[in-house]
């Protein structure tokens, strides 16, 4: 899962969610200030636009095999549809749904059975939902209602 090769681009895609798509996100939707919260919703969508695009070109989020940076992509792409998004403004929230390859990433990789058997989404979500967020919540990424 982590090939010597690839570990210096794991880690930076790591850092990149870490930072510009879990880290945006969160400020996004809970900074008080109105300036930050624009700019989170930026970095958050122009890393979004990024990983969509390099999603264009390989099955993977480093090429043509399954690595560790797709455990960290997915993770990522599921908390922010679960227990992110539904915290942003609903304009950032139609934009990030908007990202078909990486919608359709998130749906194939939930297919693999390492992927599929370890997903508690209604568990992830529920400790995070406020007072009238629907039950998953999410841009339905994922159908968290099959048993996952």
């Amino acid at each position: 899962m982590r090939p010597p090769r690839l570990a210096a681009e794991i880690d930076a895609l790591h850092d990149l969610l870490r930072a510009d798509v879990t880290g945006a996100a969160r400020l996004a939707g809970t900074d008080p200030d109105a300036q930050r919260r624009e700019e989170a919703h930026r970095t958050l969508l122009q890393a979004l636009d990024r990983l969509d695009r390099r999603l264009a070109g390989s099955p993977y989020a480093l090429g043509e095999d399954l690595t560790a940076a797709d455990v960290d992509l997915w993770v990522a792409l599921v908390e922010l549809d679960l227990v992110l998004r539904p915290r942003l403004d609903a304009a950032t929230a139609d934009r990030v749904a908007g990202h078909d390859r990486l919608r359709a990433y998130v749906r194939r990789l939930h297919g693999h059975p390492a992927f599929h058997g370890n997903l508690r989404a209604d568990d992830m979500a529920r400790p995070h939902r406020g007072p009238g967020t629907p039950s998953g919540g999410g841009t339905g990424w994922i159908d968290h209602r099959d048993g996952a």
